[in-house]
Protein backbone atom coordinates (compact mmCIF):
# COMPACT_ATOMS: atom_id res chain seq x y z
CA UNK A 1 0.00 0.00 0.00
CA UNK A 2 1.26 3.43 -0.89
CA UNK A 3 0.10 6.69 0.71
CA UNK A 4 0.15 8.37 -2.72
CA UNK A 5 0.28 7.07 -6.26
CA UNK A 6 0.63 9.34 -9.28
CA UNK A 7 -2.65 9.19 -11.19
CA UNK A 8 -1.06 9.54 -14.64
CA UNK A 9 1.30 6.63 -13.91
CA UNK A 10 -1.65 4.54 -12.71
CA UNK A 11 -3.57 5.32 -15.91
CA UNK A 12 -0.64 3.97 -17.94
CA UNK A 13 -1.29 0.48 -16.52
CA UNK A 14 -3.57 -1.71 -18.64
CA UNK A 15 -7.06 -1.76 -17.14
CA UNK A 16 -6.62 1.49 -15.21
CA UNK A 17 -6.86 3.95 -18.13
CA UNK A 18 -9.95 5.62 -16.66
CA UNK A 19 -8.87 5.55 -13.01
CA UNK A 20 -10.02 8.52 -10.94
CA UNK A 21 -9.46 9.75 -7.42
CA UNK A 22 -12.31 9.06 -5.00
CA UNK A 23 -11.49 10.90 -1.82
CA UNK A 24 -14.37 10.79 0.66
CA UNK A 25 -12.34 11.54 3.78
CA UNK A 26 -9.14 13.52 3.29
CA UNK A 27 -10.53 16.46 1.33
CA UNK A 28 -8.11 16.09 -1.58
CA UNK A 29 -4.98 15.67 0.55
CA UNK A 30 -4.26 12.09 -0.50
CA UNK A 31 -5.21 9.23 -2.80
CA UNK A 32 -4.23 6.02 -1.08
CA UNK A 33 -3.78 3.22 -3.61
CA UNK A 34 -5.80 0.94 -1.36
CA UNK A 35 -9.01 2.58 -2.61
CA UNK A 36 -9.37 0.48 -5.75
CA UNK A 37 -13.18 0.33 -5.70
CA UNK A 38 -16.13 2.27 -4.40
CA UNK A 39 -19.39 0.36 -4.23
CA UNK A 40 -22.61 2.29 -3.65
CA UNK A 41 -24.94 -0.01 -1.73
CA UNK A 42 -28.37 -0.13 -0.12
CA UNK A 43 -29.10 -0.70 3.57
CA UNK A 44 -28.99 -4.46 3.01
CA UNK A 45 -25.35 -4.16 1.81
CA UNK A 46 -26.38 -5.06 -1.77
CA UNK A 47 -24.43 -3.29 -4.49
CA UNK A 48 -26.74 -0.91 -6.35
CA UNK A 49 -28.44 -2.37 -9.44
CA UNK A 50 -27.25 -5.90 -8.60
CA UNK A 51 -29.47 -8.74 -7.38
CA UNK A 52 -26.83 -10.94 -5.79
CA UNK A 53 -23.72 -8.87 -5.07
CA UNK A 54 -23.13 -7.83 -1.48
CA UNK A 55 -20.36 -5.56 -0.23
CA UNK A 56 -18.76 -5.14 3.16
CA UNK A 57 -16.00 -2.95 4.49
CA UNK A 58 -14.77 -0.65 7.19
CA UNK A 59 -16.83 2.48 6.43
CA UNK A 60 -20.54 3.28 6.38
CA UNK A 61 -22.30 4.77 3.37
CA UNK A 62 -20.05 3.82 0.51
CA UNK A 63 -18.20 0.70 1.56
CA UNK A 64 -14.65 1.61 0.65
CA UNK A 65 -11.24 0.57 1.89
CA UNK A 66 -8.75 -2.24 1.86
CA UNK A 67 -10.91 -4.62 3.90
CA UNK A 68 -13.81 -5.00 1.47
CA UNK A 69 -15.54 -8.33 1.32
CA UNK A 70 -17.59 -9.45 -1.63
CA UNK A 71 -20.14 -12.21 -1.16
CA UNK A 72 -22.21 -13.80 -3.88
CA UNK A 73 -24.65 -16.69 -4.09
CA UNK A 74 -25.79 -16.46 -0.48
CA UNK A 75 -27.92 -19.46 0.42
CA UNK A 76 -30.31 -19.36 3.36
CA UNK A 77 -31.05 -22.59 5.22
Amino acid sequence: MSPFFNLEKLRSVSGFETACIVDPYSGGKGNSIRYMAVSPRDNYMRAENMKNLFVGGEKSGFYVGHTEATTTKIQCF
